[in-house]
């Protein structure tokens, strides 16, 4: 599966893996303080070039927006993502989040390997997301699949992916 979109800080994704392999994904990459050399070894990948010279690399930030970076709202990669597109009209429904997690899972980050214990940062991380969603869920357009208030369309396609 190859998504659209991808939201990251470049901690837990090999951005240099899926530039050599030519996705047509669109990468939203958040800088910040933590990534700097990342981003450096990233800026030298001359297929990243390509990407950002089509317009498929988004720069973004959690400061004041510029000419040339965005600021999508959120802290985590998946609510940075889901304010993004809330942001631009769509309505969400939220599949797979787990905020309550007692193990941080393996996907999380390269190079785990396994789940790994829950760590106080990341408890914080998830506490911070969970704010914001439900925040975005008194907007109408952010959903998990249990509520009765669910649009109709939306209930469809969660029973379709669920069963």
């Amino acid at each position: 599966i190859i998504p659209d979109y991808i939201f990251s800080d470049l901690d837990g994704l090999d951005l240099k893996k899926l530039l050599d392999e030519q996705i047509s994904s669109t990468i939203f990459i958040l800088a910040h303080g933590d990534n700097i050399s990342n981003i450096q070894t990233l800026l030298k990948n001359d297929t990243f070039s390509k990407y950002s010279d089509i317009g498929k690399i988004i720069w973004c930030t959690q400061g004041k927006p510029s000419s040339n970076w965005i600021n999508t709202l959120g802290f985590t990669d998946g609510d940075r993502g889901i304010c993004y597109f809330i942001s631009k009209g769509c309505e969400i429904l939220l599949l797979g989040y787990d905020l309550q997690a007692k193990r941080i899972g393996r996907w999380s980050k390269i190079p785990h390997s396994t789940d790994s214990p829950m760590t106080p940062r990341k408890k914080l991380k998830l506490r911070i997301a969970t704010d914001i969603f439900e925040n975005l869920k008194k907007s109408n357009r952010l959903f998990s699949p249990t509520p009765k208030n669910v649009p109709s369309k939306l209930m469809r396609i969660a029973d379709f992916l669920l069963n």
